[in-house]
């Protein structure tokens, strides 16, 4: 049940900018992610719970191995809905197919890219276990939950749009 090809296009008027910025590699590597399943594939395996897009008010990601990390992450004591909390605004292509910004702030997977710092944390390299792959959680980056107040304001974003096709279409 998990891609054996994929596809990622990039709007080449963009890739200079990504490219001068410093933040193409992390794009590439979110894109990446897609194409292996992050997203794309939670329905399909029932590990997306409540989806947005169908109504649901909280939607959420259920897999055991990154419900786990998401504890150790500091979600030990998240209590705003269900953990791992899915992007549940931004509409289509976004909303049921990133962690919640909200939430996650600065994590690769989020719907949107801050420029910086974009860890790939453990939260996302277990999902991967949980959709079938053999990770190893020791080579994510270092990453903690922060209360939405200690956000650094006036952060540099990008916001990735609609970037999930889901297949077959």
């Amino acid at each position: 049940g998990l891609p054996a090809i994929g596809d990622m296009y990039f709007d080449e008027d963009d890739l200079a900018g990504l490219q001068q910025s410093g933040q193409l590699q992390a794009v590439v590597l979110h894109e990446m992610g897609h194409v292996l399943g992050f997203g794309t594939h939670w329905n399909a395996l029932g590990l997306l719970a409540e989806p947005a897009l169908q109504g649901g008010l909280d939607p959420h990601f259920t897999g055991a191995q990154a419900i786990a990390a998401f504890d150790l992450a500091g979600g030990t004591g998240y209590v705003t809905g269900a953990k791992v909390p899915v992007e549940d605004q931004y509409g289509p292509g976004t909303a049921d197919g990133h962690w919640r910004e909200s939430v996650f702030f600065t994590e690769l997977m989020t719907g949107i890219l801050d420029y910086g710092v974009t860890p790939l944390s453990a939260v996302t390299v277990a999902s991967f276990a949980d959709l079938g792959y053999a990770v190893d959680t020791t080579q994510a980056e270092p990453f903690t939950l922060v209360a939405p107040s200690a956000r650094p304001a006036g952060a540099r974003q990008l916001h990735f749009g609609p970037d999930l096709l889901h297949y077959p279409p």
